[in-house]
Protein backbone atom coordinates (compact mmCIF):
# COMPACT_ATOMS: atom_id res chain seq x y z
CA UNK A 1 0.00 0.00 0.00
CA UNK A 2 1.20 3.48 -0.84
CA UNK A 3 2.00 5.85 1.94
CA UNK A 4 0.07 9.05 2.54
CA UNK A 5 2.67 11.32 0.92
CA UNK A 6 2.63 9.27 -2.29
CA UNK A 7 -1.17 9.37 -2.41
CA UNK A 8 -1.18 13.11 -1.72
CA UNK A 9 1.31 13.70 -4.55
CA UNK A 10 -0.78 11.57 -6.93
CA UNK A 11 -3.86 13.57 -5.88
CA UNK A 12 -2.10 16.88 -6.55
CA UNK A 13 -0.95 15.70 -9.98
CA UNK A 14 -4.43 14.47 -10.90
CA UNK A 15 -6.14 17.69 -9.78
CA UNK A 16 -3.56 19.76 -11.69
CA UNK A 17 -4.08 17.70 -14.85
CA UNK A 18 -7.86 17.95 -14.45
CA UNK A 19 -7.67 21.74 -14.09
CA UNK A 20 -5.53 21.98 -17.23
CA UNK A 21 -7.95 19.83 -19.23
CA UNK A 22 -10.93 21.86 -18.05
CA UNK A 23 -9.16 25.12 -18.94
CA UNK A 24 -8.27 23.71 -22.36
CA UNK A 25 -11.85 22.61 -22.97
CA UNK A 26 -13.32 25.98 -22.10
CA UNK A 27 -10.64 28.09 -23.80
CA UNK A 28 -10.33 26.35 -27.14
CA UNK A 29 -12.82 24.51 -29.27
CA UNK A 30 -9.99 23.10 -31.40
CA UNK A 31 -8.32 21.26 -28.53
CA UNK A 32 -11.31 20.14 -26.51
CA UNK A 33 -10.39 17.53 -23.99
CA UNK A 34 -12.35 14.34 -24.12
CA UNK A 35 -15.30 14.31 -21.73
CA UNK A 36 -14.35 10.72 -20.90
CA UNK A 37 -10.84 11.86 -19.96
CA UNK A 38 -12.19 14.60 -17.71
CA UNK A 39 -14.72 12.25 -16.10
CA UNK A 40 -11.99 9.67 -15.51
CA UNK A 41 -9.76 12.23 -13.80
CA UNK A 42 -12.68 13.47 -11.69
CA UNK A 43 -13.29 9.90 -10.56
CA UNK A 44 -9.62 9.41 -9.76
CA UNK A 45 -9.53 12.64 -7.75
CA UNK A 46 -12.65 11.60 -5.84
CA UNK A 47 -11.15 8.20 -5.03
CA UNK A 48 -7.85 9.66 -3.89
CA UNK A 49 -9.66 12.28 -1.81
CA UNK A 50 -11.69 9.54 -0.11
CA UNK A 51 -8.51 7.57 0.64
CA UNK A 52 -6.82 10.63 2.12
CA UNK A 53 -9.87 11.41 4.26
CA UNK A 54 -9.95 7.82 5.54
CA UNK A 55 -6.25 7.98 6.36
CA UNK A 56 -6.79 11.25 8.25
CA UNK A 57 -9.69 9.73 10.17
CA UNK A 58 -7.61 6.67 11.06
CA UNK A 59 -4.88 8.92 12.47
CA UNK A 60 -7.32 10.59 14.88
Amino acid sequence: MSNKLEILEEYREATHELAELQDESSASTHRMASHDQIDSLRGKCDQLDAILEAMDAAED
